[in-house]
């Protein structure tokens, strides 16, 4: 069996919502379980875990997926409409090189118009027999007040089914304890019933089978287990008309539908109950056996998900950069990723022009600004103090004119003006000089590679490198990359090799700089 690493977020691990698909799972994969928790930047050892398995599938947590594409693992996204419907577009974009399996048609048809894979399922629960249905011999509410900061609460289900209901049930066990008040205006002709929390799923669902209308406690649904089991009863399920929802509720045949803020008159069922009961069984019962037949197609579809190219990034950092921007919430993530688009064409599969129609013109711009301008003289002082052009990997400040690397992989990052102009790059570096073994330099300019070259240690050796033709863009990216990484005697750190200040220069002075001399020392 493979090993499967299955990422899903830490609330499910005591709800359970999730079980269902692991149970499936677990019929042709050895699954191993990690539960992340959104609000924490770091996530211990997820990535060490996401090392070992063969396949990976995320489960929500789809703002992590395009680390583990990085990594070359087969990657399943399965999002949630209501935690991921309000992503740009270029959230999706990152995850061209995953495979994705969507319970929501809305989220099918978003990724799948960003150009990712995607496989459209509905999950149906068993239902129960017919003999076991509920009956409409009264009116009977069951709604848990789980967000009334949403608008979806008792003094809106008491104007929707007050006049229409014999009794209300209102569980009081909100996601987010803000306070709601919980008073209802006027004269009410109803019972109502109430509970804080259930000791036990059977004690839930004692309360459950007493009531046949269940209102669907929030506005939107990843899936909607809960309204899928209402119905499995042939309950009448009344719900916000937003996903899932309104992907299973045709509104009036088998269930109903509302809008929040909309006005909302009084909801009348007598007469119509059953009807509507009975079409939300039926529905349930021909889904579930879709489902079932479905189930194979869906392991096989993640048995053989392809797997993405290795993408040449610091994995450890950029997952730990993805957490703590979406930790610190879904605007700053997005600033997160935006920052980065001048190296999203790896995981689009695109080009920087692809990059920037996603991002937009107003967003480019504002990319564009967010990166420090080039300095008049077209150098990038990297050895200064306070250098604005350091991205990862750079050591600290020390004297000498120089700078280290830490590890074997650095970045620059710059805006310019682009020009038709052919230019050099001019820099010195040395290789760490630690146990003799040979080291080796790549530089990378806009994901193009423009130097591969031995590095030799002791002096430092002058490289000046001729760019192709339009070159420099809008927003750019060095990347430099060694192949050794060692701790010299009596420092602390891994260094790879040590770097002057970059400069670009116009091809005929790059001439006389390469014939005036061969190697230089800043």
């Amino acid at each position: 069996m493979k090993n499967l690493l299955f990422v899903d977020h830490k609330f499910h691990e005591s709800t359970k919502s999730s079980d269902f698909f692991i149970e499936i799972l677990r019929r042709r994969f050895a699954v191993d379980q990690f539960f992340v928790d959104p609000d924490v930047g770091d996530n211990g050892d997820l990535l060490e875990k996401a090392r070992e398995a063969q396949i990976i599938v995320v489960w929500q947590m789809d703002y992590l997926a395009s680390a583990f594409c990085a990594l070359g693992k087969p990657t399943i996204v399965i999002p949630m409409y209501d935690g991921s419907s309000t992503m740009p577009d270029m959230h999706w974009a990152l995850l061209r090189k995953a495979t994705f399996i969507n319970f929501s048609r809305a989220m099918h048809e978003r990724v799948r118009l960003m150009g990712c894979r995607s496989y459209l399922v509905k999950y149906f629960v068993q239902p129960c027999a017919r003999k076991d249905m509920v009956s409409f011999e009264n009116i009977n509410v069951f709604f848990w007040q789980r967000r009334p900061d949403h608008g979806i609460n008792i003094q809106l289900v008491d104007k929707m089914l007050g006049e229409t209901c014999d009794r209300i049930h209102l569980h009081d066990a909100p996601d987010i304890d803000l306070g709601h008040d919980n008073e209802i205006i006027g004269e009410r002709n109803y019972e109502l019933t109430k509970s804080i929390w259930f000791s036990s799923r059977a004690a839930y669902e004692e309360v459950l089978r007493s009531c046949n209308v269940f209102v669907c406690p929030r506005a939107a649904e990843g899936i909607g287990v809960a309204m899928l089991e209402a119905m499995a009863r042939g309950m009448v399920v009344i719900a916000n008309d937003q996903p899932t929802h309104n992907e299973y509720i045709s509104n009036w045949v088998n269930g109903i539908l509302f809008n929040i803020g909309g006005g909302n008159d009084t909801i009348s069922l007598r007469g119509q109950s059953s009807r509507i009961g009975y079409s939300a069984w039926k529905s349930v019962e021909f889904g579930h056996q879709r489902w079932n037949k479905n189930i194979n197609d869906i392991l096989d579809l993640i048995d053989n998900a392809p797997a993405s190219d290795l993408i040449k990034a610091e994995p450890s950092d950029y997952l730990h950069s993805l957490c703590s921007s979406f930790s610190a919430g879904q605007q700053e993530y997005v600033r997160y990723i935006q920052s980065k688009a001048h190296v999203m064409g790896d995981f689009t599969g695109g080009s920087l022009d692809d990059v920037a129609i996603l991002l937009g013109g107003a967003q480019i711009e504002s990319n564009k600004f967010s990166v420090p301008s080039i300095s008049s003289d077209r150098s990038l002082p990297i050895s200064e103090k306070d250098c604005p052009f350091l991205y990862e990997g750079w050591s600290s400040y020390e004297d000498g004119g120089y700078r280290w690397i830490e590890g074997k992989y650095a970045t620059v990052r710059f805006s310019d003006t682009p020009s038709s102009e052919v230019q050099c790059l001019n820099f010195a570096a040395k290789s760490v000089n630690a146990s003799g073994t040979q080291q080796f330099l790549s530089v990378i300019l806009n994901r193009n590679q423009i130097l591969a070259a031995p590095l030799p240690e002791g002096d430092f050796t002058n490289f000046l490198v001729r760019l192709p033709k339009g070159a420099i863009a809008p927003v750019n990216i060095i990347e430099i990359k060694l192949e050794v990484a060692e701790r010299p005697h009596g420092d602390g750190r891994f260094l790879s090799a040590c770097f002057s200040d970059l400069k670009f220069v116009p091809l005929e002075e790059g001439l006389k700089i390469s014939r005036s001399t061969e190697s230089a020392k800043p």
